[in-house]
C-alpha cells in the first residue's frame, strides 16, 4: 500500500512499536518474577529491548523494512523466550501474539500482516516441533490447536480490516485528489476571471479616456462650426455689398452706353457737316492735300474694364482736341465755317459729358474691381493720333470716321461688359446660395455636434459607473482568490 495519507502513519506506528517493545518485555519479566515464580533465565525476554534499540538506531538505513523488523521481534523472540525461560511461566505470551497482530493493523498494509502472521506461525510451530515440552507445559495440544484456529481467524479479521481501511483511505485520497483538482480548477478559473476582469477594466478605462477625448474634440468641432458660421455670415454680407456695387455698376454701364450712342449720333452729324464743308473747300484744298493719314488704333478691349474706360477717356480727349482743331478751322473759314463751329461745340460738349461719365464709371468700376479682385482692367489707349496738317479737311473727316468706328467698338465692348456683369451677378447668386447652404449645414452640424457631445458625456458617465462596478468585482475576485489560495 502506497497511499500518501499513510506515509506519516507508518512513522508514527514505528515509534509506537518501538515504545511497545521497550515496555512489554519489562512488564512481562517483572510479572513473571513476582507472580509466576520466574527465574534469572527469564530475563531473556529483555532481549526484545535490545533488538528494538538496534532497529531504532538503523531505522533510516532500513527504511521501509524497519516496520517488518519491529513486527517480527515479539513473535520470534517470544518463541525463544518460551523455550529458554522457565516452563509455563509465560502463558500470556499467546495473548501478546494476538496483541502484536492487532498492532500491525494500524499500518494498514497487508504485507505487514503477512510478515507478522508468518513470523508468528513459523517461529512458534518450529519451536513447538523442536521443543514440545516447553509448549505443552503451557497448554495441551487441543488448546494449542484452538489457539491457532482463533489466531487464523484473527488474521482473517485483520486482513479484512486492512483491506476495508485501504479501500476507505483510497476513496478518501481519491476524493481529496478530486477536491484538490477541483480547487485548482476553481483557482485557475478565478485567476482567469481576474485577468479578464482586469483587461475589461483596462479596456473600459481606455474607452473612458477615448470618450473624454471625443467629447473634447466634439466641443472643438462645435466651436469651429460656430466660427465657420460667423465667417459665412461675414461672407454673405460681403456678397450683399458686392451685389449692390455690381447693380450700381450695371446702371452706370447702361448710362454710359446711352451717352456713347448720343456721341455716335453727334459724330454722324459732324461727319455730315464736314462733308458739306468739304464740298465747299474742295477746290482750295486739292493742291495742299497730302497722303498723310492719321493712324489711330483703338485696341480691342477684351481683358480689362479699366482699359475700356481709359480708351473712352482717350477718345473723349481726342474728341475735345479735334473739336478745338475743328473750331480753329471753322474760324479760319469765316462765315462758311459757322455751321461747322456749332457742330464742333456740340461735339466738345458731348466729349466733356462723356469724360465726366467715364470718370464716374471709372470710380465705380474701381470699387467693383477691388471687390471682385480686379475683374477687369482698364484697357490702355495705345493709339497715337498724328495730325500732319490742321489745314487738311479730309484728315478731319478721317478723324470723325475713326471716332464713329471707335464709338461703335465702345458700344460693343460696353455691351460685352454689361453681359459680363450679368454673368457675374448670376455667379454671385449661385455663390450666395452655396454660402447659405454652407451656413445651414454648419448650423445643423453644430446641433448634431451638441447632441453627440451630450450623448458622449452620458456615455462617459455610464462608463465611469461601470468602472466603479468593475472595481467592486475585482475586489470580490481578489478576496475569493485569497480565500482559495489559503486552502
Amino acid at each position: 500500500m502506497n497511499l500518501a495519507v499513510l506515509k506519516n502513519e507508518e512513522k508514527q506506528m514505528n515509534l509506537i512499536m518501538f515504545i511497545f517493545m521497550d515496555i512489554i518485555p519489562v512488564v512481562a519479566f517483572v510479572y513473571v518474577l513476582l507472580f509466576n515464580g520466574g527465574q534469572t533465565r527469564d530475563a531473556f525476554a529483555l532481549s526484545m529491548i535490545g533488538c528494538s534499540l538496534l532497529i531504532k538506531l538503523f531505522e533510516k538505513v532500513l527504511g521501509k523494512y524497519a516496520k517488518y523488523l519491529y513486527i517480527s521481534i515479539l513473535p520470534i523472540l517470544g518463541a525463544a523466550t518460551i523455550v529458554v525461560g522457565t516452563p509455563a511461566v509465560f502463558g500470556a505470551m499467546v495473548e501478546a501474539y494476538f496483541l502484536i497482530l492487532f498492532m500491525a493493523v494500524p499500518y494498514y498494509d497487508l504485507s505487514v500482516i503477512k510478515v507478522c502472521a508468518a513470523s508468528t506461525l513459523i517461529a512458534n510451530i518450529l519451536a513447538m516441533i523442536l521443543f514440545p515440552k516447553a509448549y505443552f507445559a503451557m497448554y495441551t495440544l487441543s488448546i494449542w490447536i484452538f489457539i491457532w484456529m482463533v489466531y487464523a481467524l484473527a488474521i482473517v479479521v485483520a486482513v479484512f480490516i486492512v483491506v476495508r481501511a485501504h479501500a476507505l483511505f483510497s476513496a478518501v485520497e481519491k476524493k481529496e485528489t478530486e477536491e484538490q483538482s477541483l480547487l485548482q480548477n476553481v483557482k485557475t478559473a478565478v485567476d482567469e476571471l481576474q485577468q479578464s476582469s482586469t483587461r475589461i477594466y483596462d479596456a473600459l478605462h481606455d474607452f473612458e479616456q477615448s470618450t473624454s477625448g471625443i467629447a473634447a474634440s466634439t466641443a472643438e468641432i462645435s466651436t469651429s462650426a460656430n466660427l465657420q458660421i460667423d465667417q459665412v455670415k461675414g461672407s454673405l454680407e460681403i456678397f450683399n455689398d458686392l451685389n449692390d456695387k455690381i447693380v450700381n455698376s450695371e446702371d452706370r454701364v447702361v448710362q454710359t452706353m446711352e451717352n456713347i450712342k448720343q456721341l455716335k449720333e453727334k459724330n454722324d452729324e459732324g461727319i455730315n457737316a464736314i462733308r458739306e464743308l468739304s464740298k465747299k473747300f474742295e477746290e482750295n484744298i486739292s493742291s495742299t492735300k497730302t497722303a498723310s493719314e492719321g493712324v489711330t488704333l483703338l485696341a480691342q478691349k477684351s481683358s480689362s474694364i479699366v482699359e475700356i474706360i481709359e480708351s473712352i477717356g482717350q477718345i473723349a480727349k481726342q474728341t475735345n482736341l479735334l473739336a478745338l482743331n475743328a473750331a480753329i478751322e471753322a474760324a479760319r473759314a469765316g462765315e462758311a465755317g459757322k455751321g461747322f463751329a456749332v457742330v464742333a461745340d456740340e461735339i466738345n460738349s458731348l466729349s466733356s459729358e462723356s469724360a465726366s461719365a467715364t470718370h464716374k464709371i471709372d470710380t465705380i468700376l474701381k470699387d467693383v474691381i477691388s471687390s471682385v479682385a480686379e475683374i477687369n482692367k482698364v484697357i490702355d489707349n495705345n493709339t497715337v493720333i498724328a495730325m500732319e496738317s490742321n489745314e487738311k479737311l479730309e484728315h478731319t473727316i478721317e478723324i470723325f470716321r475713326n471716332m464713329l468706328t471707335s464709338s461703335e467698338e465702345v458700344i460693343a465692348v460696353t455691351d460685352l461688359l454689361r453681359q459680363e456683369l450679368e454673368n457675374i451677378i448670376t455667379i454671385k447668386d449661385r455663390l450666395q446660395q452655396a454660402m447659405q447652404s454652407v451656413e445651414d449645414i454648419s448650423q445643423e452640424s453644430v446641433q448634431n455636434t451638441t447632441d453627440i457631445s451630450a450623448s458622449t458625456e452620458e456615455q462617459a458617465a455610464g462608463v465611469e459607473n461601470i468602472l466603479k462596478y468593475m472595481e467592486d468585482v475585482n475586489s470580490g475576485i481578489s478576496q475569493l482568490s485569497s480565500v482559495l489560495n489559503d486552502q
